[in-house]
């Protein structure tokens, strides 16, 4: 399951300037719930899906908007919740109420992008994708422009699961959110080529598991590594992690800070584990934060946003192996 899109109060279109986004659950002190604002009933909810508390965070959000009926960040994280409990239609029209509140340029491209978490039958999928693509056209053609380097970037995570050839409506999301942060440029590498693995899930997770090893056992007379976390984890696969790499970072939750941290650890290499498992990360890929950048499994989606980070190590395999590379390149990148 995606990582609730939990979302802050106040929402609002992100200035040119702003470094800030929402973070994944925001975090606040205790307090009574009979004296809570709404805000604050917001940020206990978003804590309460984090624990699975589905149902308590539900009445949390409802409690907020009892309180504050213009609270666009409780709508739209009750909508999620909805949603992704298999209410689709009832959560599209809680996000219409939270666009309703919050005009932003996001709460529109979830509101458009709302998919089943799972489908009945054949014929559901297809209903479900003719809606999909119908909507995404549109919001192309009103040409809805988020920025990426600000706000978390919705990563549309059921798509994959309905088993098509997604990369053209890939690229039109994609197109929906540019990324204005600077390219990193090629520099002479080093004795050792630096080399980082981000990812939310370098823990005792899917991921973690898949790509422990491989951290393990890179060559460090070759590589010096990094591992940016976009989660803090304090389990035996995040510490086997933490021992294997040069450097750990932890990265802050907000989308400018976080952008500005990679960027300055001067990689030769940025390598992404997943990418469409967390909003977060799906973000930060928008922007070419190291000369050459990767991925590999994770959540198996094509994207745009893909061949951006392939691009660079599409060159150098396809060198070596000038037959296969290119044809599969060519149909899904």
């Amino acid at each position: 399951m995606a990582p609730p899109r939990a979302f802050d109060k106040p929402i609002q279109p992100p200035s040119l300037d702003s470094s800030v986004s929402p973070p994944l659950v925001p975090r606040t002190s205790a307090f009574s719930s009979s004296t809570a604002t709404a805000s604050e009933l917001n940020e206990q909810g978003g804590r309460l899906m984090e624990r699975g508390a589905y149902d308590a965070a539900a009445t949390a959000y409802r409690k907020a908007i009892d309180l504050q009926s213009t609270c666009a960040a409780a709508w739209a994280n009750l909508a999620f919740l909805t949603a992704d409990r298999g209410a689709t239609e009832a959560g599209r029209q809680l996000y219409a109420e939270a666009y309703r509140h919050e005009p932003s340029p996001r709460l529109r491209i979830v509101q458009a992008t709302v998919l089943p978490p799972i489908f009945r039958d054949e014929c559901h999928v297809q209903e479900a994708r003719v809606r999909f693509s119908r909507e995404v056209e549109q919001i192309v053609a009103e040409k809805v422009s988020m920025d990426p380097t600000c706000v978390t970037t919705p990563s549309f995570f059921f798509l994959a699961y309905q088993g098509y050839n997604d990369r053209e409506l890939m690229a039109q999301l994609a197109s929906l959110a540019p990324s204005r942060w600077p390219s990193a440029t090629r520099k002479p590498i080093n004795k050792r080529i630096r080399l980082g693995f981000l990812s939310q899930y370098l823990n005792d997770h899917t991921i973690g598991q898949l790509n422990i090893g491989i951290i393990e056992q890179l060559d460090r007379a070759r590589f010096e590594l990094d591992i940016l976390s976009a989660s803090r984890w304090h389990d035996e696969v995040a510490a086997r992690a933490r021992r294997a790499v040069d450097r750990y970072v932890e990265l802050p939750p907000q989308m400018g800070p976080a952008l500005r941290i990679v960027m300055d650890q001067q990689l030769d290499v940025l390598h992404y584990p997943d990418i469409g498992m967390s909003p977060f990360t799906y973000g930060l890929a928008h922007s070419r934060l190291a000369p050459v950048q990767t991925t590999t499994w994770g959540h198996p989606v094509t994207r745009t946003t893909f061949s951006r980070i392939l691009g660079n190590a599409y060159i150098l395999f396809r060198r070596s192996d000038r037959k296969k590379i290119p044809v599969l390149s060519a149909k899904l990148f």
